[in-house]
């Protein structure tokens, strides 16, 4: 007989051997070494002296294979258990926001969502965390901000079953069509940006900042504060510790703009202030120095605006020329729009004149995270992080704590992973440890403490500080 033969024969009689003694040896539970005892004394008899060395060390490596095999058979019968090896699992955090259209704070918004996802190491526990260029997209179109293009995005994200929550939109009014979406989908959507109260309240001008409570959807939270909230913070600021009884109110004719300069009166009004004269912008700036002129005979000691931070560059100019230049001078947080240093921002449109402003923004400044944050988001950067891209990073870290929750097994009965982030993010008995401090949601979805930060402008910074 060949050799090559006996290797044949060899390799049948193994797998013969392996095929109708695994199921009688596994009924024995012997030990490997019984086992690998009785594979030598049966393989034994089929050498032959005269196999070449490749044979052997072919017979070797199967007869090695099959001591392996039964051995861990026979462990297994005997009470061994394999150890616990969960595969990585991937949990997609989508963006939407204006990106590319040249909106700074979208993009800082973003960077602050990337660095959160980075700063996390990029999973927790059994679940790996990744944003890919397809789960980032922007609500704008044809560089004009969109609802329909909004709504389109959170279907794709919707559609994608890795993508357990999203973050985003920043503007108000898109959220109105992506919530109903993501609402159906049990998707977790955490906004850093929307500040319009009616989207999980019913708010009518001169309600208190809690509203009534609107059907909001239980998928929905925001890690900001709501218009109505700074607004009234302003008012008490201005009667409180400025100790401002009278004021000049304006807006820019927006909606934005026109709810927030009402709310602020209805507020201040109610802590016994008076609004001595209420009005939109005109046309031409020659109007609107006549209208501050016959402001300014009615004994306003302070002036408030809602608006962007352009026009009020515009009324804070106008009203150095009608002699009122130097009142305390109060706006939202559309004036927080970059430090002196940026072309266009609020304060380098103001010039000398925003000594005495003061900007009131949704949200809190920060907790005792936060000078870590700050510090890693200006090295990769290069400027300091915004309140909102402040806000985007403790959206990341809702969900990543949601993502740990579930890891933990507290949520094993939940059906999918999407469900399970859902009902770990929205839950009202958790509190949230972030950048901003420790946070919570309560049944609508807004954020808890419902407070604003007061930024005062820093003549030495060149820049927004908050105030004391």
């Amino acid at each position: 007989m060949s050799d090559r033969g006996t290797e044949e024969r060899l390799d049948a009689r193994l797998n013969t051997f392996l095929e109708d003694r695994a199921e009688d040896a596994a009924a024995r539970a012997r030990t490997p070494e019984q086992v690998a005892a009785e594979i030598e004394r049966w393989i034994r008899p089929g050498f032959r002296l005269g196999l070449r060395v490749s044979g052997m060390l072919r017979l070797a490596w199967l007869v090695m294979v099959g001591l392996l095999i039964m051995a861990l058979l026979a462990w297994l019968i005997s009470g061994g258990r394999l150890p616990s090896v969960v595969p990585t699992r991937i949990a997609r955090i989508a963006i939407d926001l204006p990106l590319g259209g040249g909106d700074t704070e979208a993009a800082a918004i973003a960077d602050g969502i990337k660095l959160a996802v980075d700063d996390s190491t990029g999973g927790t526990g059994r679940f790996q965390i990744e944003i890919p260029a397809a789960s980032i997209l922007s609500d704008l179109a044809d560089g004009v901000l969109d609802a329909v293009t909004g709504a389109a995005n959170v279907r794709r994200f919707v559609a994608d079953a890795d993508v357990v929550a999203v973050i985003g939109p920043f503007s108000s009014f898109i959220a109105q069509d992506e919530i109903p979406i993501s609402h159906a989908a049990g998707l977790l959507q955490c906004s850093p940006a929307n500040t319009d109260p009616g989207l999980t309240r019913l708010v009518g001008v001169g309600d208190r900042p809690t509203g009534t409570s609107a059907p909001s959807g239980v998928s929905y939270i925001r890690t900001v504060t709501t218009d109505d909230v700074a607004a009234a913070a302003a008012a008490r600021y201005l009667h409180g510790p400025l100790g401002k009884t009278t004021a000049l109110v304006l807006d820019d004719h927006q909606a934005f703009g026109v709810s927030m300069a009402d709310w602020f009166s209805a507020e201040f009004t109610k802590l016994g202030g008076t609004v001595t004269s209420r009005g939109s912008l005109p046309d031409s700036d020659a109007a609107l120095t006549t209208l501050l002129a016959t402001a300014r005979a009615q004994g306003p000691q302070s002036i408030y605006f809602g608006g962007s931070g352009k026009d009020g560059a515009s009324v804070l100019k106008a009203a150095q020329r009608a002699g009122i230049g130097n009142l305390p001078f109060l706006g939202t947080d559309a004036l927080h729009d970059g430090s002196g240093a940026r072309a266009g921002s609020f304060l380098s449109l103001a010039g000398p004149g925003a000594n005495r402003a003061f900007s009131f923004v949704p949200g809190l400044p920060g907790g005792p995270q936060f000078a870590t944050f700050a510090a890693r988001y200006r090295a990769r950067y290069g400027a300091d992080p915004t309140p909102f891209a402040s806000a985007g990073y403790a959206c990341v870290q809702v969900v990543i704590a949601a993502l740990r929750h579930v890891d933990a097994g507290a949520d094993a009965a939940v059906a999918t992973l999407r469900d399970a982030v859902r009902v770990a993010g929205v839950d009202t008995a958790t509190t949230f440890q972030t950048v901003l401090g420790p946070i919570a949601f309560d049944m609508r979805g807004d954020v808890m403490p419902s407070l604003a930060t007061i930024y005062a402008y820093d003549p030495v910074a060149g820049d927004w500080a908050v105030a004391n």
